[in-house]
C-alpha cells in the first residue's frame, strides 16, 4: 500500500486500517520493498532541494496574501487536493507555502527551511530527527495541515495529555484559518464526547488514549470479523456500530516517536472484563513455591525490556520433576509452565511501588512512564492473580481478556504513520524492522 493516502482511497472503507492478521508473506515483502524505494527516492538531499525550490516559487504567490484573502486561496488549494490529492510536489508545495504564510500572519511564526524539510519528511512516511529547540511542533502543522486539506483525518499522538493539549492549542489559529477542526482528547472523557472529537479534522491526544479507544472500537466491530463487518458497513452505512469511537486509522504524526513506537512498544494494551472462573489461591501459592525452587540463568532468562520469561529444556525438566505427583493443572506441560512463567514474572519482573502499589489490601497497578495510579486496570492471563498472592491480598476473580494490542501492533495498523524526535538514530534499525521508517536526519 503507498505511502501516500488520496482523499478517494482513504473514504472507500468506513473504518480505515490496515488488517494485519489478512497480510501474509508475500504482501510485507512487498510492502516493505515499496516502502523502502519511496523512502529511499525522497530522502535524497537533491529531492529536498528541489522541494524548497518549489515552496519558495509558490510562497511568492502566497506572501503577498493578508489575512482576509487567506480563506479564498484555502478553498482554492483544497479543491485542488481534492481533485488530484496530495502526491503531487507541486502541489505539496503550495500546501506547505499556504501553511507558511498562514503561521506568519497568525502567530507570528515563519517556519525555516529545516522546518519544511522536516515536514516533507512526515508527508512521505519517516522519521524526522529534529533536535530540540528546531521545532517540531511548528513542523507538524505543515504535514497536519497538508493532509487535512486533502480530506484526511490527522492523529497528532505525543506522550501525554498536557503536551497534547499544549501543542493543540498553540497551534489551533493556523488549523481554523485553514477551515480545519481541532480536537483534543483528555483522560476521563466520555465516550460520547470523544466521538464528538475524533470528527475534527486534526486531533491531538496520548498513545494512550487512542490505543484504549482504538481497542474499545475492536470489540464493537467483532475482532474476529473485522473484514466481513466492515464490508458489510461499507454496503450499509446503519449496519455501523453507534458504540465506535474513532473514524479508522489513517494518518498518524507521532511526537517522540523512539519512545512512544520503540520504548513503549511491546507494552500490553488489554480491556478485559470479570469473568465468572475463580482460580484457588493455593493453585497461585504452589506455582510461586514451585518459581522459587528454579535458579536463574540455569533453569530460565528473565528478559527485562521485553518482559518475559524464557525456560530452558533444563528448567522444563526440573519443573516436570518437581511437580511429580501433583494432580489437576500440574499434570499438563504448557499449563504448568505458563503458570510458573507468571509465578517467575510476579517475581523478578513487577515490583512494589514501581510497577504497583498495595492499598487497602488491594494491588493498583502504576502507569510507570506517567506515574498514574490505574486502580481500574488489571493484568490478564492470572498475573494480577498472581501478584495478589505474592504480597497476601484477597484474591480479586479472573477477568476474561475482551481486545488486546501493543503500541507496535496499533501503529503498524494505520494507514500512514510518520514520527518526529531528537534521537532516533540510535533506533533507526528497529524502526525499520517493525514498522518501516526510515529515519532522516533534517
Amino acid at each position: 500500500m503507498s505511502n501516500h493516502i488520496s482523499t478517494i482511497n482513504a473514504f472507500t472503507t468506513p473504518y480505515p486500517q490496515r488488517l494485519l492478521e489478512k497480510e501474509g508473506k508475500l504482501d510485507r515483502v512487498g510492502r516493505m520493498a515499496y516502502r523502502h524505494l519511496h523512502q529511499w527516492w525522497h530522502s535524497r538531499i537533491w529531492h529536498f532541494k528541489r522541494f524548497l525550490t518549489q515552496v519558495n516559487r509558490q510562497s511568492q504567490h502566497y506572501d503577498e496574501l493578508s489575512l482576509e484573502q487567506i480563506p479564498s486561496a484555502v478553498e482554492e488549494l483544497r479543491l485542488v487536493l481534492n481533485k488530484k490529492d496530495i502526491k503531487n510536489i507541486q502541489h505539496t508545495a503550495a500546501a506547505f507555502a499556504l501553511i507558511r504564510r498562514i503561521a506568519e500572519l497568525t502567530l507570528g511564526m515563519r517556519h525555516h527551511d529545516v522546518q519544511l524539510m522536516g515536514g516533507y519528511t512526515l508527508l512521505n512516511g519517516m522519521i524526522a530527527e529534529m533536535q530540540t529547540g528546531e521545532g517540531k511542533t511548528l513542523t507538524a502543522t505543515l504535514a497536519a495541515g497538508a493532509m487535512g486539506l486533502s480530506g484526511v483525518p490527522v492523529h497528532v499522538i505525543t506522550v501525554n495529555d498536557y503536551l497534547a493539549a499544549r501543542d493543540a492549542e498553540n497551534m489551533t489559529p493556523i488549523y481554523h484559518a485553514l477551515g480545519l477542526s481541532v480536537g483534543v482528547i483528555k483522560e476521563g472523557m466520555e465516550m460520547a464526547e470523544r466521538q464528538a472529537i475524533y470528527q475534527s479534522d486534526i486531533v491531538y491526544c496520548s498513545n494512550k488514549e487512542i490505543a484504549f479507544d482504538f481497542l474499545k472500537d475492536r470489540i464493537a466491530l467483532g475482532t474476529k470479523r473485522t473484514r466481513i463487518r466492515q464490508q458489510l458497513v461499507k454496503l450499509d452505512e446503519r449496519a455501523r456500530p453507534a458504540s465506535l469511537i474513532l473514524r479508522g486509522l489513517y494518518f498518524a504524526i507521532v511526537d517522540e516517536a523512539d519512545s512512544v513506537m520503540i520504548d513503549e512498544a511491546r507494552t500490553p494494551l488489554v480491556i478485559s472484563a470479570s469473568g465468572n472462573d475463580k482460580e484457588q489461591q493455593a493453585i497461585y501459592q504452589q506455582a510461586l513455591g514451585l518459581a522459587k525452587q528454579l535458579i536463574q540463568d540455569i533453569d530460565y532468562e528473565v528478559f527485562e525490556r521485553e518482559r518475559y520469561i524464557q525456560f530452558s529444556q533444563t528448567g522444563k525438566n526440573k519443573l516436570a520433576e518437581l511437580t511429580q505427583g501433583l494432580e489437576g493443572i500440574w499434570n499438563g506441560a504448557k499449563r504448568r509452565e505458563m503458570l510458573v512463567s507468571q509465578a517467575l514474572s510476579a517475581l523478578h519482573l513487577f515490583h512494589k511501588n514501581h510497577h504497583y502499589l498495595v492499598r487497602e489490601g488491594k494491588i493498583e497497578i502504576v502507569d510507570e512512564h506517567t506515574g498514574r495510579v490505574m486502580a481500574d486496570r488489571s493484568w490478564e492471563a492470572g498475573l494480577h492473580q498472581m501478584i495478589e498472592t505474592k504480597e497476601d491480598c484477597e484474591l480479586t476473580s479472573r477477568r476474561e481478556t475482551l481486545a488486546r494490542t501493543s503500541y507496535q501492533r496499533f501503529f503498524q495498523r494505520y494507514l500512514h504513520v510518520a514520527g518526529m524526535t531528537g534521537t532516533a538514530k540510535e533506533v533507526q534499525s528497529e524502526l525499520w524492522r517493525v514498522y518501516g521508517l526510515s529515519v532522516i536526519r533534517v
